[in-house]
């Protein structure tokens, strides 16, 4: 083999070595950590929003054996005085550096605690169960110095539920760019979720197993301080940053006829994964600058969907425009409404645009906007949620229903049809009457974009071109190992975690990092002296595999595999493709899914990691066609392939 084609060969390896380099000196760091002393105590307000006296007064000893034995036992051991992993506490002999109450150990399994992650995979209950099975069986019987007895008065010492309030992160992952949206999963009930960042301290969180919204906030993006994004090991999920609108998470569609087919968790659609695809099926996202378009089909119905913010007493007015394909299905769409069971709801019904009361619980939604109320006959505006339509709005109808709230209904139709759905959630007459005024002025939606429009390739966001000299090695026994520099610091400030490296059929390296980038390598040829990194994607699930086919980039991320297409051949990818949805898309901290591999008829393979004994599909190699239309599984019981 000629010294050309080793060199792009001798670059991935170079590149994977890094890693792996980079890998040992966390490790030496956390070890070296380990045994420097109590670390300093986690700040207790990060749990302040849950009743942990109740919690541990409820913790149960079979719960706790049985968590302790799935999650636990396999680095700390089952005696309590010989441990499986070395790193690991044996909790029947020696001091418990983080503390041994209920409340400290509590803080360790929520925040991490040197070279342990975080295990807030399992609920708050959860955690107390298995502490109290800890501190019962292992602590009180062969640690008892250790042993923190629970009184009333620890009880009124600890952190009462606050008011609901979301804390502010002041971690530097804030300045990073994820290209406006990210993939990981935030910490509600979607596994495989799309957070998109509108502006103005706005920010809004998709299900898209469900084609849902899982919540909406203002006042920042997301706390990343207890995931694998901004530490070098833990299992946290990203968290919303600032204030809830939860009348605004009030939005889903009708799948198979209802909205109540129940979470992912039941046996509606197979766990952990999307709903079937005769119901609904994600097929992506465009990107244009700093606009998002999700397209995904409802039924038979394509929809390209465009979310807009506009503000309107210092709240946000968000804008769904929905560009919707000819189709006979009708189609039903919860746009607002209060997630709160027993509140009064003193007004409910449709208003005209000018603000008067029509007091019909339904009609044409043209001319109208659909109220729901949730304050008393005394001051029935106190809190409200409202919507408004724009655009083509023949025949479309509203629903305010006490069970579900307001509902928009579609009928079906031979022409393509674009409607802007105009959402609020606010207090008072006053600002009642201000959306109303809002969406009269906008009935003609001139100041709203068409979805289609930012579908064929947006501008370069990131116009850095980072060059680095390479070095070649020496040539011995027909090999060579060549350098190639990972631009750890720059402009863009994402950590360079390299994970996954392709190549184009012109010697060009694809390198994916694992906090969710696509960067291409350029210059990998005879003399290394200018090698070219350009970012390509962002914002992706953990991308730990990569395969050039037929001059396209797949990508292996955690909800499947992710084709990326640049649209206008401007260097960066401009429609993230779902090419295939996995069909177990699990939250622990562990469950990676690695590599992609291609056979000589087009199938795609890679590898799932396994989660403990009760998992439906324990560690498994996937066998996806090549449209990635199914998958399967040809291979079982493997813990990390």
């Amino acid at each position: 083999m000629d010294r050309t084609s080793m060199t792009g060969i001798m670059a991935a390896v170079k590149l994977l070595m890094a890693g792996l380099v980079l890998l040992g000196a966390i490790v030496a760091a956390a070890s070296e950590a380990w045994g420097a002393g109590k670390q300093e105590r986690p700040s207790q307000h990060r749990n302040n929003r849950l009743d942990h006296a109740t919690l541990i007064e409820q913790a149960d000893l079979e719960r706790g054996r049985r968590i302790y034995r799935e999650a636990c036992l396999s680095c700390h051991g089952a005696d309590g005085q010989k441990t499986i992993n070395p790193q690991a506490r044996a909790f029947g002999r020696g001091e418990l550096r983080n503390g041994g109450d209920p409340y400290s150990m509590f803080e360790t399994l929520t925040q991490g605690y040197k070279t342990m992650p975080t295990m807030t995979w399992l609920s708050p209950q959860q955690r107390y169960d298995a502490i109290h099975y800890v501190r019962e069986r292992f602590v009180k019987e062969k640690n008892p110095s250790e042993y923190v007895p629970i009184t009333d008065e620890y009880l009124a010492s600890l952190p009462k539920a606050g008011p609901g309030e979301m804390r502010a992160s002041t971690k530097s992952s804030g300045d990073r760019d994820f290209g406006g949206a990210l993939s990981w999963r935030v910490a509600s009930k979607a596994r495989s979720g799309l957070t998109v960042d509108l502006g103005s301290q706005t920010t809004i969180s998709y299900n898209l197993h469900r084609m849902s919204v899982a919540g909406v906030w203002t006042g920042g993006f997301l706390d990343l301080s207890n995931t694998m994004l901004e530490k070098k090991r833990a299992g946290g999920s990203p968290r919303p940053v600032g204030q809830p609108i939860p009348e605004l998470a009030q939005w889903r569609w009708a799948l198979n006829g209802s909205f109540d087919i129940g979470p992912e968790s039941s046996n509606s659609w197979p766990q952990r994964g999307p709903a079937p695809t005769s119901w609904m099926e994600y097929q992506g996202r465009f990107v244009h600058g700093n606009q998002i378009v999700l397209a995904y089909r409802i039924g038979e119905r394509k929809v390209l969907e465009l979310l807009q913010m506009r503000q309107l007493s210092e709240r946000p007015v968000l804008v769904h425009t929905l560009e919707i394909k000819a189709g006979r299905e009708p189609m039903k769409l919860l746009v607002g409404g209060s997630p709160a069971k027993g509140k009064s709801k003193s007004i409910r019904g449709l208003l005209s645009l000018e603000g008067k009361r029509v007091g019909r619980r339904g009609g044409k939604a043209a001319g109208h906007l659909a109220l729901l109320g949730m304050g008393d006959p005394n001051s029935p505006y106190r809190r409200f949620s409202a919507a408004a339509v724009a655009g083509n709005v023949k025949g479309l109808r509203w629903k305010v229903d006490d069970k579900t709230g307001l509902v928009l209904h579609i009928p079906g139709g031979d022409r393509r049809r674009v409607v802007h759905v105009m959402r609020y959630a606010g207090q008072g007459k006053a600002e009642m009457l201000q959306f109303a005024s809002f969406a009269r002025f906008n009935r003609d939606a001139a100041t709203f974009t068409r979805p289609s429009s930012l579908t064929d390739g947006g501008p370069r966001r990131w116009n850095q071109t980072i060059t680095v000299e390479g070095k070649l090695g020496e040539a011995r026994n027909g090999y060579a190992l060549d350098t190639v520099p990972i631009p750890f610091k720059n402009r863009y400030n994402v950590w360079m975690r390299t994970a996954a490296v392709g190549f184009f059929s012109d010697g060009r390296a694809v390198v994916t990092t694992y906090t969710g980038d696509v960067w291409i390598v350029s210059g990998l040829d005879d003399d290394l002296d200018e090698v070219r990194w350009k970012r390509y994607a962002a914002g992706l699930y953990e991308p730990l595999g990569v395969r050039v086919v037929n001059g396209q980039i797949y990508v292996t991320c955690r909800d499947g595999i992710v084709r990326l297409h640049d649209l206008n051949q401007n260097g960066e990818a401009d429609y993230y493709e779902r090419f295939f949805a996995d069909p177990n898309v699990r939250t622990h901290w562990h469950m990676f899914n690695f590599d992609l591999q291609v056979d000589q008829a087009g199938n795609f393979y890679y590898a799932k990691t396994g989660l403990f004994n009760d998992f439906t599909t324990p560690g498994a190699i996937m066998r996806v066609a090549p449209d990635g239309s199914e998958g399967e599984r040809i291979a079982t019981g493997f813990r990390v392939p």
